[in-house]
């Protein structure tokens, strides 16, 4: 069975459980029963990540056994941290707690963890009436992240499992699977019994020999128990029987607290108890003449069960959850209808015939659920995996799929796919008419080659004009072509294998591989200025998080593997996003992750020279190097591979010079790491001593001849030989004129002489609000360092100037 997570934030704190806490427990209970390989969890914000748990002593402290056990060890979780292809349980009431949902789940389905949720009912969102409005607007959050990212939904009844699927339908969003299970009503509050809790004698000895009804529940607006009051006032008081209330005091009750102890009965007659225990509750369930259940809305109505496995009759509002839950061994009334409910109650007080046939009938034809029935179906829907809608067959695949317009970049490239990758036996060529005459004299390689033009793909439709949008565009209208076998590989033009690659590095163990190296939902442009392909990368994020997607990034700069039946299944659910503009490979690999998560796998990405040697890291390391993104300014007079050949020779040669430049790349990678560790000390050092970050900082006036305002730290330190990175942040006048004026800044670092001993200047494009300066200090210098700072208008020279002391490391 897969490791299930399971989130029980403050469950461990509580002394007892009612509602949500004992279905939580009697699972959990079963599941450490069964050895279900379960991790049990708490949500510390402190520490922003989960604290595991030991999850035999929670177990201890559920079931009595163990009440005191420390249940917390000191292993820290993040999301980030859960095994793949596992499964979060979500049974707890977590609208409650943190992390909010719409934060954590997209990061467990970046994971290809599958998510089952327990919703228990949508009351919040069909009643918000009887809410509070804080514990609305949580659940709203809580509801709505689980209807766009749970892979399957847990309800407890048919009507749950309606009114769910309606709100599917009303707020335009695609069903997920919704699952009936019912829960058990053999809960395990016996052996805390057993193992020391003893009844509250006051109370009993207050209702011995009393007639009673009994209502188990919070009492708050939803439950209607001003009904139950309404009734007593009216009739049932004559009858010489008393109303029991037990449960803790919600929110909005005053008045009929007031009420009720103002009635000269209570107390003697009105008895409303809060905070008892297990054993307590049960002796009251065999006590009772009666249960009432009088909510105008369940999602289940556990106390109802509880009081006929106790062969006690209970009376229920006419709810349709009700009449599923209690049958014809339950009576039922108008939530609001205080005269039919105390009618039924004195029909039984009037008739001893009739409250013996009735518990009668409870003891003798009433079968309860049972919790171990709960859980097994629980456990058959965690292992039973998703049934792809057509049938998955795998065949091998021989074909490689260009879109380009570089005649000269593919041509050097194609020598290195047919050397390394020879599983191929197929080239396409989607491109300009003029390249596809070039192409087809001058290729003289070994793959089969078929060539599309621009015309003939576009069939007479317009090509965008945008670089991103005419990707996917020509990418969406090249899927529709026969000519692409079910199963091939996308490429770029300068994509090249490293060395000897097989199929397995595209299709393993019955899976795709996808590569990613990012996480759009992190995503910050890393140049001076937003370009086409940052706009990508936000629309593309919008419409995966809007459909429950994962967010990964996938234009990992690497040959990826596509099967086309899937692509053209997503144009098919999603036919107007050819021409959106959004990422071709990340909407295309992230619904594979959910649509089609048997046969598909999320990887890091093994791609030398993404981002290019010294570059910004995006969030996700390689997992080894395979490919390489193919930058020709690295192979210039001045670049890291300088030495190396740029084009394909013989093959001992490549792989021998690739090895060296994979072993370089890893190098500079761990110094370009080292590097930002030591930044990010010093940051937590400066803020720990100054109560702020040791960024920059431009306020720029929209008049060209004020100066810009410039804010530094207070000192700086910089590690010799490692790149050193000043972060910048940008504000503007409301004025407009101060959008569209270049500025540049720049900082020289000054000896005990005052002599520059380095210079390095970032130009601050308009619209900017981020920008980052970066250099190296080749080697520690002697004696004091200061760095100057200098903010300058490029337009009318006005500048404003700065000096701070340098620590040098």
């Amino acid at each position: 069975m897969k490791k299930i997570y399971i989130d029980v934030t403050n469950i461990p704190e509580l002394e007892h459980y009612t509602g949500i806490s004992r279905v939580l427990s009697e699972i959990i209970l079963r599941l450490v029963k069964d050895n279900a390989g379960i991790v049990t969890l708490s949500y510390s914000p402190v520490r922003h990540a989960y604290t595991v748990l030991d999850t035999g002593v929670l177990a201890g402290r559920m079931n009595g056994t163990d009440p005191e056990g420390d249940c917390y060890t000191d292993r820290l979780l993040t999301p980030d941290e859960f095994e793949q292809d596992s499964v979060f349980l979500e049974i707890n009431s977590s609208w409650h707690t943190l992390p909010n949902r719409s934060f954590l789940l997209p990061k467990l389905k970046n994971r290809g963890i599958r998510i089952i949720t327990f919703i228990y009912d949508i009351i919040p969102v069909r009643s918000p009436q009887y809410m509070a409005q804080h514990t609305l607007m949580k659940f709203m959050e809580y509801l709505t992240a689980h209807m766009t990212y749970a892979d399957d939904i847990v309800v407890n009844t048919e009507a749950v499992r309606s009114d769910l699927l309606s709100l599917f339908d009303e707020l335009g969003m695609k069903r997920k699977p919704v699952h009936v299970i019912g829960l058990g009503a053999d809960f395990t509050s016996g052996a805390k019994d057993s193992h020391g809790e003893q009844a509250d004698e006051d109370i009993l000895r207050k209702l011995e020999g009393r007639r009673f009804l009994l209502t188990v529940s919070t009492i708050e607006p939803r439950k209607n128990h001003k009904v139950i009051v309404e009734a007593y006032e009216k009739k049932i008081a004559s009858l010489d029987t008393d109303i029991v209330f037990v449960g803790r005091i919600g929110w909005e009750m005053e008045d009929l607290l007031e009420r009720m102890k103002s009635n000269p009965n209570f107390d003697r007659g009105i008895y409303v108890f809060s905070g008892i225990n297990d054993a307590t509750l049960s002796r009251l369930y065999s006590m009772a003449y009666m249960v009432i259940f009088p909510s105008y809305a369940e999602g289940y109505g556990l106390s109802t069960i509880e009081s006929m496995i106790n062969g006690v009759p209970a009376v229920c509002s006419d709810l349709p959850v009700m009449r599923e839950v209690g049958g014809r061994f339950c009576d039922y009334f108008p939530a609001d209808d205080a005269d039919r409910l105390a009618e039924i109650v004195e029909s039984y007080v009037s008739s001893d015939e009739k409250y013996a046939q009735k518990k009668n009938m409870l003891v003798t034809e009433y079968v309860p659920p049972c919790w171990d029935k709960t859980v097994e179906d629980l456990k058959s829907l965690i292992e039973t995996e998703k049934v792809s809608e057509s049938e998955f067959v795998h065949r091998n695949i021989r074909q490689i799929v260009f879109l380009s317009a570089r005649p000269a970049p593919i041509l050097a490239t194609l020598p290195y796919i047919e050397e390394f990758m020879p599983f191929l036996t197929e080239l396409v060529v989607f491109c300009p008419d003029k390249m596809a005459l070039y192409m087809k004299k001058n290729y003289k390689g070994r793959l089969n080659l078929t060539l599309v033009t621009d015309d003939e793909l576009l069939a007479g439709a317009a090509l965008p004009a945008d670089h991103a949008t005419r990707n996917f565009f020509l990418r969406c209208l090249a899927m529709r072509l026969d000519i692409l076998d079910d199963e091939f590989i996308m490429s770029d033009d300068d994509y090249r294998p490293l060395g000897p690659v097989d199929e397995t590095c595209f299709f393993s163990e019955g899976k795709y591989n996808g590569y990613y190296f990012s996480d759009l939902s992190t995503w910050r442009y890393r140049l001076a200025m937003l370009f086409s392909f940052d706009y990508a990368m936000f629309r593309t994020l919008e419409f995966l998080k809007s459909n429950g997607f994962p967010t990964l990034q996938y234009s990992s700069h690497q040959p990826q593997v596509i099967n086309r039946r899937w692509y053209l299944e997503m144009l098919d659910e999603f036919p107007d996003i050819k021409t959106l503009g959004y990422d071709e490979w990340s909407t295309y690999f992230n619904y594979c992750a959910v649509r089609h998560s048997d046969h598909y796998r999320p990887k890091p990405y093994i791609t030398l020279s993404w981002p290019n040697i010294g570059g910004e890291n995006h969030g996700v390391r390689q997992s080894g190097y395979v490919f390489e993104n193919f930058y020709k300014e690295n192979y210039y007079k001045n670049g890291l591979f300088r030495k190396y050949a740029d084009r394909f020779t013989c093959r001992e040669y490549v792989i021998a010079e690739n090895n060296e430049k994979k072993e370089l790349a890893a190098s500079l990678l761990e110094k370009f790491e080292g590097a930002a560790k030591l930044r990010a000390q010093f940051a937590v050092d400066y803020e720990e001593e100054e109560h702020m970050l040791p960024y920059f900082a431009l306020y720029l006036h929209g008049d060209r001849n004020t100066p810009p305002v410039l804010g530094c730290p207070e000192r700086y330190r910089i590690a010799a030989g490692r790149l050193t990175k000043l972060e910048i942040g940008i504000s503007r006048d409301l004025c407009c004129a101060a959008n569209i004026m270049q500025y540049e800044f720049r900082t020289e670092l000054l000896n005990e002489d005052d002599e520059v001993i380095l210079s390095a200047s970032r130009t601050i494009m308009p619209r900017m609000e981020y920008s980052y300066l970066s250099f190296v200090l080749g080697s520690k210098k002697d004696g004091s360092l200061r760095m100057k700072i200098t903010a300058r208008n490029t337009l009318s020279g006005v500048s404003t100037t700065k000096t701070i002391p340098v620590e040098i490391i």
